[in-house]
């Protein structure tokens, strides 16, 4: 993100414009989304999306680092509740949480599209797809 809201309207516009990206692609291919079809949908004018995002490859990099957040959360807790059980069980335990992560997810095909393409197209910074590789490894 280009600029860090901190006050509440601007967290709503944030909001507004990772909703509508969401919504976006659950319905439209990637390439086919441009910011201003974003901000459109989010309600907010271009200018207003430009100052926290530099691009719509931030804007998907910033859903899918949401995602992985909730994905964590949802193996941290599983982990939580393993301990003191054998390190195989302890492993089974997260690899269920982090599996049942996917099913629940409503827009699973449209993350995994914005996990690849902000792979393909990402400088040298780690990515989210990086970060999961990293939990499982």
């Amino acid at each position: 993100m280009r600029k860090n809201a901190k006050q509440a309207r601007a967290k709503q516009s944030v909001s507004a414009i990772l909703e509508a990206t969401t919504q976006l692609l659950e319905r439209t291919e990637i390439d086919q989304i441009s910011t201003n079809h974003i901000a459109e949908r989010a309600g907010v004018s271009i200018g207003t999306l430009y100052q926290y995002f530099p691009n719509k490859t931030a804007i998907f990099v910033a859903i899918a680092e949401q995602d992985i957040e909730r994905r964590f959360n949802l193996v941290a807790e599983a982990l939580s509740v393993a301990d003191g059980v054998l390190a195989e069980d302890a492993t089974r335990q997260m690899m269920r949480a982090f599996i049942k992560s996917f099913s629940d997810a409503q827009h699973n095909a449209a993350l995994v599209r914005v996990l690849m393409a902000t792979r393909a197209t990402a400088d040298a910074r780690t990515l989210p797809v990086d970060t999961i590789a990293k939990l499982l490894a």
